[in-house]
């Protein structure tokens, strides 16, 4: 446990941890400028990860979920193409979109805590 600096709220204390596991999958995604991602989980951690691939560069990003209110944010919150899994093939949708798509290396950024994130 550790307490927060004066000046830091409940709120933002609680989205340390979060954000940092967000953070953490980009960078260990090896992202670069221009590339393509595809999210999977539109909870709050894949919304940070939308966020950090963002600031990352990422030109397209494409976020999967099987919750509409999840979806809606993500798109609010700048994700280019949004996926309901319970109701479409989203590997085949990814596809249509790019024109391609590649597993990445040991699901690359990948931690337990995190979404699975795939470049193309």
């Amino acid at each position: 446990m550790h307490k927060l600096p004066d000046g830091v709220s409940l709120e933002e204390g609680a989205l340390v941890e979060p954000t940092v596991v967000a953070m953490q999958a980009v960078r260990q995604s090896k992202l670069k400028v221009g590339d393509k991602v595809a999210i999977f989980g539109a909870g709050p951690i894949g919304l940070l990860t939308l966020l950090a691939a963002k600031a990352a560069g990422a030109s397209e990003i494409v976020m999967v979920d099987v919750s509409e209110e999840r979806l809606a944010k993500a798109k609010e919150l700048g994700a280019a193409y949004i996926l309901n899994a319970a109701t479409e093939d989203t590997v085949q949708a990814i596809v249509s979109l790019t024109g391609k798509f590649r597993l990445p290396m040991k699901q690359r950024g990948r931690s337990r805590h995190s979404p699975t994130r795939f470049l193309f």
